[in-house]
């Protein structure tokens, strides 16, 4: 697999969560504050210290702010690394401490997740993750969500039977514009069958969720 065109700043900030000692085991208490790995990049990068799961909880952006957070809709180190929880039945989803075991937190949706030994692959079954900080830099929390409640930050779309995907202004709507099959998108939401997703133009719409595939680094 060949990854192209990495923000390094963002790469060089997950591999610093890597040689941090994080371990893979889920953690129901705060981290200390933690003082990443100096690079010729960033130099020397202080996290502030989360005082309480309740203070981080609420103080997590709206799913817009989420979203925006991680930059253009091309950035190509949010798409490859960069998972989100999301359950399109409810609000929040379950991190638990292991498979279908107990819930150690709610995660709002749209929470950014991450997993430290590399891109984001998102396996069938039960996956093993992190909770990011909400600007991405660093983790929090480890723990266990089902697959099907997990989504990708960016996805490309594409039809198997045009070369094209309409771009609709509501679920089912009115057609608005027409993408070429490999178009990347931003994830925005779900309405039953529709995805709400973003272009790189920032203007926003619905595309069939059956037409989405997985970006361009997978």
């Amino acid at each position: 697999m060949t990854i192209s065109k990495i923000d390094r700043p963002l790469l060089l900030l997950f591999l610093g969560c890597i040689t941090a000692g994080l371990t893979g085991q889920a953690r129901a208490t705060t981290p200390a504050v933690t003082l990443l790995p100096t690079s010729p990049a960033l130099g020397a990068v202080l996290l502030p210290a989360v005082e309480t799961q309740a203070t981080f909880l609420a103080n997590l952006p709206t799913p817009v702010e989420a979203q925006a957070a991680g930059g253009e809709p091309t950035h190509d180190a949010e798409k490859c690394f960069v998972m989100l929880a999301y359950d399109p039945e409810d609000t929040s989803v379950n991190l638990r401490d292991q498979p279908d075991g107990n819930i150690v937190t709610g995660l709002p949706n749209f929470t950014p997740l991450g997993i430290h030994t590399g891109p984001a692959l998102v396996e069938p079954g039960w996956n093993f993750i992190h909770v990011l900080e909400p600007d991405r830099s660093a983790y929090w929390q480890s723990g266990y969500i089902w697959h099907e409640l997990i989504r990708r930050t960016h996805y490309q779309v594409a039809d198997p039977q045009d070369s094209t995907v309409n771009f609709r202004q509501s679920p089912d709507g009115p057609v608005i514009d027409t993408l070429a099959n490999g178009t990347e998108v931003r994830f925005m939401g779900e309405a039953g069958t529709w995805t709400q997703v973003e272009l790189a133009d920032h203007r926003t719409g619905y595309v069939a969720t059956a037409l989405l595939t997985d970006p361009s680094c997978f």
